[in-house]
């Protein structure tokens, strides 16, 4: 069972005795919402995307979102096209009501949008459909290397990008080698592991160390 996989991924993290598992159907945003007594806003839906290389990018979204066709392109590069329904399970790692950020088969990309940054906590699911997990929205951003790795390389908003363009107001030409991403994101996250975890701001201390 998918939800299975999501406590022994929560295991690892000490967090498997906060997953929530409902009598009723959490399956939808509004199922949710009903099932947790709290706005539908609230419950962070996992949308599930097919990239041109035929990998799959998951975007956590607040409840109430809606994708904006146009800042998509921009922003990944790419048209959005949603999962068939068979695809979902195969290619995310759970079915269809239960799609969530964890435990994800190797090489699926996870993408937090800005809108959940309005709540305090929010409401992932956890692999079926009567069940999620309440995060702050650093808690939820608090990633493995694999994940820090692609914040530093991602087109938009690149953190590297981001150096880079600032030192060459100062005329210097800065590159960044696959080693030396793979090195910052693993001080980045044993960093993370061994004091405060502050998740993707991590990045920014050790850059600027």
């Amino acid at each position: 069972m998918s939800i299975e996989a999501v406590r022994a991924y929560l295991k690892e993290r000490g967090r498997e005795q906060e997953i929530l598992e409902f009598p009723v159907s959490s399956a939808t945003v509004e199922l949710a919402a009903q099932a947790l007594n709290t706005q539908p806003a609230r419950i962070a839906k996992t949308l599930s995307f097919k990239t041109p290389d035929g990998d799959c990018l998951l975007l956590v979204a607040a409840g109430d979102g809606k994708i904006d066709n146009r800042k998509f392109r921009e922003t990944f590069g790419f048209k959005a096209k949603m999962l068939a329904f068979d695809e979902v399970e195969p290619m995310t790692g759970h079915g269809v009501g239960g799609v969530c950020p964890f435990a994800n088969p190797e090489g699926v990309r996870v993408c937090l949008d800005e809108s959940l940054r309005r709540f305090e906590t929010v409401f992932p699911a956890c692999g079926s459909g009567n069940s999620a997990i309440r995060l702050t929205c650093d808690e939820l951003e608090s990633l493995s290397k694999e994940d820090f790795v692609k914040i530093l390389t991602q087109p938009q908003n690149a953190i590297t990008s981001q150096y880079g363009k600032l030192l060459a107001v100062d005329n210097i030409d800065l590159h960044f080698t696959e080693d030396a991403i793979e090195e910052i994101a693993e001080i980045s996250a044993d960093m993370n592991a061994t004091s405060e975890d502050i998740g993707a701001r991590r990045l920014h201390t050790v850059m600027e160390y």
